[in-house]
């Protein structure tokens, strides 16, 4: 059941992705002409937007994950903020011919883009954590969870060990006794 702030997330959710696409859209546009105005035709011109945009979004969801490791965030930051380089060039460099309220104009859509995606992945997170649900497809959950599983049972082996360890010298400290000097060892049973 979804309760009231879950649903307004949701709203908002859907709004973001709304204001995602129309920007998109308009970086869309303004990326295939300058792949056109560079000499890329058809099928090339058309898809070189979806490598910076789909490096921003490919990045957020990498951030998306679980427990990923500092140099998972850090490759994902990094493939985020290339893909919103180079679309921010792009869309500036198509505005040049019309000044500079000509390039500002062009920018908007791939900063928009860029603020709509990442606020909509924080709706996403915020809504898995407190439905206790994650982010990620089954397979992935699934090998996360084993891995952790896995990981927890290594660390109680570990302290078992130790502990048996600790028990062993402790008995064994409890079984011989020194005189003044150690060349000197009789064995005295524990009482």
């Amino acid at each position: 059941m979804i309760n009231g702030t879950q649903a307004a997330k949701i709203g908002t959710g859907l709004l973001v992705l709304a204001v995602a696409g129309a920007a998109g859209y308009g970086s869309y546009d303004h990326q295939v002409a300058l792949a056109t105005a560079n000499g890329w035709q058809g099928l090339a011109a058309d898809v070189f937007p979806v490598m910076p945009d789909g490096a921003m979004v490919t990045g957020g969801v990498a951030l998306l994950l679980p427990r990923t490791t500092l140099n998972t965030r850090t490759w994902a930051r990094l493939l985020t903020s290339s893909g919103l380089a180079v679309t921010m060039y792009a869309n500036i460099v198509s505005g040049l011919p019309y000044g500079t309220d000509g390039m500002i104009l062009a920018a908007v859509p791939a900063l928009f883009l860029f603020l709509s995606t990442e606020a909509l992945f924080r709706i996403i997170r915020d809504l898995t954590r407190k439905t206790g649900q994650r982010a990620t497809p089954g397979v992935l959950a699934r090998f996360l969870a084993w891995n952790r599983k896995r990981s927890q049972a290594k660390a109680r082996r570990t302290r078992d060990a130790a502990k048996r360890l600790q028990v062993a010298r402790t008995k064994t400290q409890q079984t011989y006794a020194y005189d003044t000097h150690p060349s000197t060892a009789t064995r005295v049973t524990a009482n």
